[in-house]
């Protein structure tokens, strides 16, 4: 019904709220900006030529006012997800000032994109991106899927919870429920169901999709393609390159990825992703996994058994002997020095590690080198390796977005800036197998544990024994079997693997 309430109204109006935190002043600059890309369509702006058209200069407060408006918890909400697609004509209204949708489309196309003034050596800005980005890559693809005459079907379900999982809900059923007018899905909306029972459902009609034909129009790329994002958000380039023959298969994996205990809040299998929280760790397909074939190329085989157990077909690799113990939670309160330590510490782990790690590595490989790569090898070259310590030091910061950039009085280091540098070490740890192997593991792990790649993954799992079951802990990267040489190793049996 609200589906149909929205869909056919004249206009949305989406209420920020009343004018506080200098909103005023952050919303006159939005003004200001809009007037100087319409009259300059060309100008790139940036550090220099700020000033020159009448904008303030970096780090003053009228651009920390306009953050602040662009972080208004109205745009967390996933209710107001559905109000904004399904609406033709929204405006947004915070106190006395106005703007339509359109507008905000165009501040953030060049207030959330990479800070032209330095380059962030990771390169990505997917735990940084403002929600109105998310909210509106799906209003876009649902526009566009209207007027695809051929097109007659919804994106999956599955696809939009990956997009806006860190969105809040009142009731816990919403985070599903608020999708159901935009999504393809079988769920029948039942608010006396347990909200486990609704997880668990939805996991067995991902799992499920393995034995259906693929459906090519359900691609999940039309979400996180550059003609929506304008090229920032660092998964698109994975959802744009996946071969779609694959389609079928890519959602129970990444389904996976997004599980794990350490991802949880509800009791729930280990298998069945928490849609009420947000992930600890950033799945590793969101920063681009396009590169890795750990499980090779064969077919991922899974399926759903009794009480609530799920099999996966693969080979169990090995087993962790050390695990680290620094949790780099870089969104915690501390200044830039104690981050410093912390970061420290948590590579001094690995370099430890790596020294005793030297049997399936090329001789006369530093620890150095061992531990850099496995926590670096997605994102840097070779000839950048010798960049990681510089990058850690914040007397000469980087930015992730030009919005953080304004904001960021001069001389200062951003709250973002370590979580950002860190990339996809943030929540792991890193851990060595029993076979001299170092990887890059969820913080929690422990000695025991088992390192598993299953058939057709991208990334391996690290799961932990229970008897003759297992408990899903969450991915793990390996450095030396990322390209398949798990399935190379004759000695290692293919077997199923029972998660509870």
């Amino acid at each position: 019904m609200m589906g149909e309430i929205f869909g056919g109204a004249r206009k949305v109006i989406a209420w920020l709220g009343e004018e506080a935190e200098d909103s005023k002043a952050g919303l006159q600059v939005a003004s200001n900006l809009l007037r100087v890309m319409a009259r300059y369509p060309s100008t790139h702006l940036n550090n220099i030529n700020l000033e020159s058209h009448g904008l303030p200069k970096p780090g003053h407060k009228r651009w920390q006012a306009l953050g602040a408006v662009l972080r208004r918890p109205w745009f967390s909400r996933v209710w107001v997800i559905q109000e904004v697609v399904l609406s033709s004509r929204v405006e947004v209204a915070c106190g006395q000032v106005t703007l339509s949708w359109e507008e905000m489309e165009q501040l953030i196309h060049h207030l959330d994109c990479p800070s032209p003034n330095v380059s962030n050596i990771i390169g990505t800005t997917v735990s940084l991106e403002l929600p109105f980005k998310r909210i509106n890559r799906i209003r876009v693809r649902h526009q566009l899927a209207g007027l695809d005459q051929k097109q007659d079907d919804k994106t999956e379900l599955f696809d939009l919870l990956l997009v806006s999982r860190d969105f809040g809900a009142t009731n816990p059923r919403d985070n599903i429920y608020a999708f159901l007018e935009l999504g393809a899905h079988n769920v029948n909306p039942d608010y006396d169901k347990d909200v486990r029972d609704i997880f668990m459902d939805l996991a067995a009609h991902t799992v499920s999709s393995l034995r259906e034909p693929s459906c090519t129009n359900n691609y999940p790329a039309a979400l996180f393609g550059p003609q929506y994002t304008g090229g920032s958000y660092a998964s698109e380039k994975y959802f744009l390159n996946r071969p779609r023959r694959e389609d079928k298969f890519f959602r129970p994996m990444i389904m996976l990825s997004c599980a794990g205990v350490f991802n949880q809040s509800l009791s729930l299998p280990s298998f069945v992703p928490d849609w009420t929280v947000d992930s600890k760790v950033r799945p590793f397909c969101f920063w681009g996994s396009e590169k890795y074939h750990a499980g090779g190329d064969a077919l991922p085989e899974m399926g759903l058994h009794p009480k609530s157990r799920l099999s996966v077909c693969g080979k169990i690799f090995d087993t962790v002997r050390l695990a680290g113990c620094t949790n780099l939670d870089l969104s915690e309160p501390a200044d830039a020095k104690e981050k410093r330590v912390r970061i420290a510490a948590w590579f001094g782990e690995g370099r430890t590690m790596a020294a005793s790690s030297h049997s399936p590595y090329p001789p006369g490989m530093s620890s150095f080198v061992i531990a850099t790569t496995t926590a670096y090898d997605r994102i840097l070259r070779w000839n950048e390796l010798s960049g990681v310590e510089a990058a850690l030091d914040s007397s000469n910061p980087t930015y992730a977005t030009f919005i953080e950039y304004l904001e960021c009085p001069q001389g200062s280091t951003p709250s973002s800036y370590h979580s950002s540098l860190m990339g996809v070490a943030v929540g792991r740890v890193f851990c060595l197998t029993a076979g001299g192997y170092m990887g890059l593991a969820p913080y929690g792990i422990q000695e025991g544990d088992v390192v598993f790649v299953a058939l057709g993954g991208d990334i391996p799992f690290v799961l932990r024994p229970v008897g003759e079951e297992f408990v899903l802990l969450g991915e793990c990267y390996v450095y030396g079997i990322m390209g398949g040489q798990v399935m190379l190793m004759e000695e290692l049996p293919v077997q199923d693997v029972r998660l509870r």
